[in-house]
């Protein structure tokens, strides 16, 4: 069963935001922190991305 596009969306949307406050809350520790932290939860979000995006390989074809 196909999810619906605004459960799509929201979970997005929830990532994005507990994203962007992990990087916040280290923000709050150290401000030079913050910024690492949030560059490194975009690289490791788009990896997932790109990762996700993969077709499977194609099945062998019959002898």
């Amino acid at each position: 069963m196909k999810r619906p596009r605004i459960a799509e969306a929201l979970t997005d949307l929830a990532g994005i935001a507990g994203a962007g406050l992990v990087s916040w809350g280290v923000w709050q520790i150290y401000p030079p922190a913050g910024y690492v932290a949030g560059g490194i939860l975009l690289m490791a979000g788009a990896w997932f991305a790109a990762r996700g995006n993969v077709a499977p390989p194609a099945a062998p074809p019959p002898e």
